[in-house]
């Protein structure tokens, strides 16, 4: 016997008040308090509630006559070698973790999808699929590449992209602010007096984000550091770490910003302490005492999931004309790798 699905009125009759008030607090509405909407959140999550998107999609269908029935499965497409991946990598899995969360609020269910491994990277193999399975909506995880590519039959899919990463097709993607976050740090270490920052990137990472930290970098050093203060990026391979090195020698910034390869047991090692003789921020960090940006990539995967879920509704199958972008906002993590100078 297939066990009774709740219902709004379900969840209603348990927290002790009115359907509608329901609604608006499992869509975060700003109208119900605070409060009342985690109560309601927690009621429903007891309960096992979760909408169904085919509901959603009814009401749209009602609107405009054109309008089909939401798919409620979505494929987190990953492009990269399951076979070749460590047990967990942080930030896909962060990524990940947003999407799903999101997705069962919203009532999809997420089906992980390895192109290479199930379709042996071939993307009309993948499209005939995904199609199989009845999946219309598709998540793109980041590419390994910074100039990745997907050759699927757009025309029966929804797609949002997480990430820079993908260069072709240019579809609807979510993002963490790469050049807001440097505009952060900057604003942070200048308020504890460091006045000669410099940047240390791999160029991978760069080209994977389209030099948004560069571009950030170059315009907030011309905005608030003098001009004998403005120090040329270290744009180049940190492994091994000669030249970086080098660079830090020559150049003597008094804080270094950086990702990738770059960390402060590197700095260290080359002879210099971290925070009496160089301020350090990282801009992915995931550790509380190293001072930097929290990406938010749990975030970016939730909204990925909202923007998806829009398009799906409105039945925006294939290419869009013109691609959006939305970008989330970074966190300052204050840590224990920077300063205060006294300046």
């Amino acid at each position: 016997m297939t066990a009774k699905r709740i219902t709004l009125k379900d969840v209603a009759r348990e927290a002790g008040v009115s359907v509608s008030a329901v609604s608006l607090a499992l869509r975060k509405h700003p109208g119900i308090p605070e409060g009342t909407r985690l109560r309601i959140r927690e009621v429903a999550d007891k309960l096992d509630y979760r909408p169904d998107p085919a509901l959603a999609a009814l009401g749209a269908h009602r609107q405009s006559m054109t309008r089909e029935r939401a798919a409620t499965t979505i494929a987190y497409l990953d492009t990269r070698n399951p076979d070749q991946l460590p047990e967990s990598i942080v930030r896909h899995s962060e990524y990940l973790s947003g999407v799903r969360k999101r997705g069962k609020e919203m009532g999809y269910h997420i089906e992980l999808f390895w192109m290479l491994r199930e379709a042996g990277g071939d993307g009309a193999r993948a499209s005939r699929i995904l199609r199989a399975r009845g999946i219309r909506g598709i998540m793109i995880a980041p590419f390994e590449s910074p100039a990745g590519e997907l050759d699927l039959d757009w025309d029966h899919f929804c797609a949002v992209s997480l990430g820079r990463s993908m260069a072709r097709p240019r579809i609807y993607a979510v993002s963490h602010d790469h050049a807001g976050a440097i505009s952060l740090a900057f604003a942070r270490f200048l308020e504890l007096g460091y006045r000669r920052p410099g940047l240390a990137l791999e160029p991978e990472l760069s080209d994977r984000v389209n030099r948004r930290w560069l571009a950030g970098f170059l315009i907030e050093q011309l905005t608030h550091i003098r001009k004998t203060n403005r120090l040329p990026p270290f744009i180049g391979a940190m492994t091994p770490p000669d030249a970086l090195f080098h660079w830090l020698h020559q150049q003597r910034p008094d804080v270094l910003i950086t990702i990738g390869a770059g960390s402060p047991e590197l700095i260290k090692s080359a002879g210099l302490n971290i925070p009496r003789d160089i301020g350090f921020v990282h801009l992915d960090t995931h550790l509380p005492e190293v001072s930097g940006i929290v990406q938010n990539m749990a975030e970016v995967g939730e909204l990925a999931v909202q923007a998806l879920h829009r398009i799906l509704l409105s039945n925006e199958f294939g290419l869009p004309g013109t691609r959006q972008l939305t970008l989330v906002e970074g966190r300052w993590n204050a840590g224990e790798t920077l300063r205060d100078r006294g300046l």
